[in-house]
């Protein structure tokens, strides 16, 4: 059975095309529907071998549903960002006590970045043992690989794909283009609460470069085969999934320096920045150096096939069913 706690939940038809059971508790994301939908999760969690709670949002209604878990089902749990960064503010730091009180009662807590692990770790949501680094896992498409272009074809084409939110600092884009000469195409896919926000941001964008608005979508495929790299100026992050549909494709990343980037460029084609001046001359050089482009297109599917592994998630899943 799948259980979705909060009403506005989007993008998840393909979750709900592999579940048997589908059940909407429709609550609002708020501490009064956190408490209702407890309430009414009390009643569904009866009989379960296994619960996997998904994220920290879920980890606080399983709190607060019971002192004590019932032993006789086994609960994992994932975690989709830094427990360091969901823990900011008066907010934050009150859900966090809730948050631990059920993730230290969890069989394990996965998450697919090793500093996350840590942070679970040193910040007492669980014991050592049970905090499990489980990277991502990506269907790659079965569509034959596409050659880097040569960059004298046309501007260099960047691609945002993702939630368009105050977290992705899409904003900045207009000062980072400041010291960028040549001319950009930026096609940005995904949708948000600021699309419109954004959208009035790059009217203001000079002229000689575009962006464009796709809009959500369920293939970013050929999205990435179009772009010569992917953009992404994040504020925070943990460790983006289209980093590694990107890489699978044999495209790189240009990031924001943001220590979870900068874990990421040990592991594959990932290039960061932190001021206008230095993605300025990331541009430069991709256009300027096409081994850059070709080096890219060689290690990026290498670094997804190392790091591929058997979910724990999933198997302990299947034990328990």
């Amino acid at each position: 059975m799948l259980i979705i706690l909060f009403r506005g939940s989007r993008n998840h038809q393909e979750v709900l095309e592999l579940a048997g059971e589908v059940t909407s508790l429709d609550c609002p994301r708020t501490p009064a529907g956190a408490i209702r939908a407890s309430i009414k999760l009390k009643k569904l969690l009866v009989g379960p071998a296994a619960v996997y709670s998904l994220m920290r949002a879920s980890h606080l209604v399983i709190a607060l549903t019971a002192i004590r878990l019932p032993t006789q089902t086994r609960y994992l749990g994932s975690v989709h960002q830094l427990p360091s960064e969901d823990a900011k503010g008066l907010v934050g730091r009150i859900e966090d006590v809730f948050v631990k009180h059920a993730t230290r009662q969890f069989a394990f807590i996965t998450a697919p970045s090793k500093r996350a692990v840590e942070e679970l770790r040193d910040g007492g949501y669980t014991s050592p043992e049970r905090a499990l680094f489980e990277g991502n896992i990506i269907a790659t498409s079965r569509e034959p690989l596409r050659s880097p272009r040569a960059l004298e074809e046309g501007p260099v084409r960047l691609l945002f794909a993702g939630r368009l939110t105050e977290q992705k600092g899409l904003g900045a884009l207009p000062e980072l283009l400041t010291e960028h000469v040549e001319p950009v195409s930026l096609r940005i896919v995904g949708d948000g609460p600021l699309r419109e926000d954004l959208e009035r941001i790059f009217r203001k964008v000079n002229n000689k470069h575009s962006v464009e608005f796709v809009g959500h979508s369920l293939d970013v495929t050929p999205h990435i085969d179009w772009a010569d790299a992917i953009f992404l100026p994040s504020k925070w992050e943990l460790n983006p999934q289209i980093v590694w549909e990107s890489w699978s494709r044999g495209r790189p990343v240009i990031g924001s320096e943001i220590e979870v980037l900068l874990d990421l460029v040990h592991q594959g084609p990932m290039y960061t920045f932190e001021t206008a001046a230095d993605f300025a001359n990331l541009l430069q050089n991709l256009v300027r150096y096409p081994n850059m482009r070709k080096s890219s297109f060689e290690a990026g599917p290498l670094a997804v096939a190392t790091a591929q592994k058997e979910s724990q998630i999933v198997w302990q899943l299947l034990r328990s069913a």
